[in-house]
């Protein structure tokens, strides 16, 4: 079976990070299923890169000369061979078909701004077909929406059949446009089946657009291959008590609720540590809060890592915090109950459908007092946690095995229905 897997974020050999999780189930179903992946990544607009060849020209800008002329040709060649232009790419043993789009002007619009993304994933199709003619069965991954879509225009032009699965937390941010609720509809009317990653989301993406969703699935992330690596003992806690957090720096993430309970919990005590992997545009706003609480020996920025070097340092951990405002899974929870590390997590989408007394503590999103609260009971009572039976429930129901098994299950079951 061929299998096309269609993401909503780009996928290019600079950037896997923000198609970690359609890399990871395309990883895991190619050992079933010839399957590829399809993506777009839209570039600057051609007004901005129009504007920065001009100002190069005048010698009005600090960046290099050479970079901006290749950006304006490479904008150029879209505007004079836009059939032609996808990238094909080998990532993590996966072939990937990208499509690139120079919008005419930077997009306010949504439906401008999701038919240019479209046009470009046409494109990108076009690749993938001329090398593998057409796929039995398309799965579209919705962050937000793009990706299904595409796979709806491709049902209708081709007859292609389609699942999606909804991740966004557009729908629990109430940030959903409402042009884009009809084609939200027509996606659901149309796919083979339509799967959300929690039961809280489920709930939201039906209040948003007004409907129950009876064909609805729940199906839940999977751990990547990494985390399943042989349990490691964390380090002893006589000496150090180390919670991590792993999340881009923004503001749905909550770091600030984070290190405000850090503070309140453990204040001035050295034995307790906070780790902080990731990036993005708060990060500098969350560095000066550490030093604003006088956190700055206790709670180390360690940046954006590869997922090997986020293995080594939950296992150097003893607990994953996750202070979110909001989540639709929060497939790090499941990455560290796979290393038999117990969470404090708060009520915000997905943790509550994965946390319970046995692996860890739950609090209500934003509750700086509570979640402190937790952090101090969970260090006091670590004693109490089966480390090696939390991570033996986490592969059962998240690992790669259970997931391979689903989706099998899942897509042999619509290709049989559509042949009969």
């Amino acid at each position: 079976m061929k299998l096309l897997i269609i993401t909503s974020e780009p996928l290019n050999p600079s950037d896997t990070l923000s198609s970690t999780f359609e890399l990871t189930q395309a990883g895991i179903l190619a050992k079933s299923f010839d399957t590829s992946i399809l993506s777009v990544t839209t570039d600057r607009s051609l007004a901005f890169l129009i504007k920065s060849f001009v100002k190069a020209i005048l010698g009005r800008s600090n960046t290099k000369f050479t970079s901006i002329f290749r950006d304006f040709k490479a904008a150029v060649n879209y505007m004079l061979f836009r059939t032609k232009r996808a990238k094909k790419h080998l990532i993590q043993g996966i072939t990937v078909y990208e499509g690139n789009v120079y919008p005419s002007r930077s997009h306010t619009v949504f439906s401008q701004a999701l038919n240019t993304w479209v046009k470009a994933g046409l494109n990108a199709y076009g690749a993938y077909y001329r090398e593998n003619g057409k796929p039995d069965l398309v799965h579209a991954h919705g962050r937000f929406l793009n990706a299904g879509a595409l796979a709806l225009i491709m049902h209708r032009k081709y007859s292609i059949p389609f699942v999606y699965t909804e991740h966004s937390t557009y729908f629990q941010r109430k940030l959903v446009p409402s042009e884009s609720i009809s084609i939200i509809k027509d996606i659901i009317r149309h796919c083979a089946a339509y799967i959300a990653v929690s039961r809280s989301l489920l709930k939201h993406v039906e209040v948003a657009i007004g409907i129950n969703i009876n064909k609805a699935l729940v199906l839940s992330n999977v751990l990547d291959p990494v985390f399943e690596s042989p349990f490691c003992e964390p380090p002893p806690i006589d000496k150090r008590f180390i919670f991590t957090n792993v999340a881009a720096m923004e503001h749905k993430k909550g770091i600030d609720i984070l290190l405000k309970a850090f503070k309140r919990a453990f204040n001035g005590n050295e034995r307790y540590m906070l780790n902080l992997v990731g990036s993005g545009p708060l990060i500098t706003e969350m560095r000066q809060l550490s030093r604003d609480l006088d956190l700055e020996d206790r709670v180390h920025f360690l940046g954006s890592l590869p997922k090997d070097k986020v293995l080594e340092i939950l296992d150097n951990s003893h607990v994953f915090a996750l202070p979110s405002r909001v989540e639709t899974f929060g497939v790090v929870v499941i990455e560290s109950l796979a290393r038999g590390r117990p969470v404090v997590a708060t009520v915000c989408g997905g943790p509550e459908n994965i946390v319970n007394e046995r692996c860890g503590l739950l609090c209500e999103a934003g509750d700086v007092d509570a979640f402190a609260s937790n952090m101090k009971k969970i260090a006091e009572n670590y004693a109490s946690y089966n480390l090696a039976h939390i991570r033996e429930v986490a592969l059962h129901h998240y690992g790669t095995k259970a997931f391979e098994d689903r989706m099998q299950k899942l897509y042999n079951s619509i290709l049989n229905d559509l042949h009969h």
